[in-house]
């Protein structure tokens, strides 16, 4: 299996600062447009591991998909296949309640005693936001699809009582904001690992390597459930989620549109 983390110009981190007045300051990813590329080979979490704590340590992201060719100080775009299969996934928790540790998370998606690297969030102890906000990484018994991993997200957002009530609205109410990232499948997906910078009066809530750990259970890989819904089926419970939430803010009901895909990208040709 290999991994492939990018690099830039500068660094690939989040900035906190405060102002006079105490205020907390955020400043962005930045905007990277030219990278390149650096390929590890890892067939195992703790091989994954070492790669993503030395690239974080450099300030570099990791790639979710393989390239189609190397990087050298260029643009990424159309440099990888959406269709290839993957050996590894991302769970990407922003401020999900309920779970009172990664472990407790992981059992209520069955996902207990696999080997997986937790890496916490640039912004986890240091804004306001609250719950769990990490990537959680493991590697799978086969490569699958990423449609099918995507499937697979979105049944978790849908069915744990846990994800499905901490749902949102998106700001137009004709989609939802789910609160595990069913993104991070895409092969085009940058995951940002490196931890913050951090400016005067910004204490770092986690002490050396312990931003992203190894977390070593009874086994190395996990396995897909067999019975994941498909497309529609979904779509449908989707559907459902968005009224519901709908009538709790007093909007009316959606009317029932078909979604369309362009590439990787879905959307709605006809919306409310």
């Amino acid at each position: 299996m290999h991994s492939t983390f990018l690099s830039a110009s500068q660094a690939i981190v989040k900035q906190y600062s405060r102002a006079a007045t105490g205020a907390l300051i955020k400043q962005p990813y930045p905007f990277i447009y030219e990278v390149t590329s650096h390929r590890a080979t890892c067939t195992t979490p703790a091989a994954l591991f070492t790669e993503m704590q030395a690239h974080a340590d450099k300030g570099h992201c990791l790639l979710k998909g393989e390239l189609l060719r190397p990087l050298v100080s260029e643009s990424r775009a159309g440099a990888t296949d959406a269709s290839t299969p993957t050996n590894w996934i991302c769970l990407d928790l922003d401020g999900v309640s309920g779970f009172g540790t990664t472990d407790d998370f992981l059992a209520a998606i069955s996902c207990v005693g696999v080997d997986h690297i937790v890496q916490w969030s640039s912004g986890m102890g240091i804004d306001d936001t609250k719950g769990l906000r990490c990537h959680i990484f493991m590697l799978l018994d086969q490569p699958a699809h990423p449609q099918l991993l995507k499937q697979w997200l979105t049944h978790l957002n849908l069915s744990i009582p846990e994800l499905s009530t901490q749902m949102q609205l998106t700001k137009t109410g004709n989609a939802l904001r789910w609160p595990l990232d069913i993104t991070t499948c895409q092969n085009d997906k940058l995951l940002y690992i490196a931890p913050p910078k951090l400016g005067k009066g910004i204490k770092d809530p986690f002490t050396k390597n312990a931003r992203i750990t190894l977390n070593t259970r009874t086994r190395k890989t996990f396995t897909l459930p067999t019975m994941i819904p498909n497309k529609s089926t979904l779509a449908e419970l989707a559907d459902k989620r968005v009224n519901e939430l709908r009538v709790a803010a007093g909007m009316p009901k959606r009317r029932k549109v078909r979604s369309k895909f362009s590439g990787q990208i879905e959307y709605m040709p006809n919306p409310d």
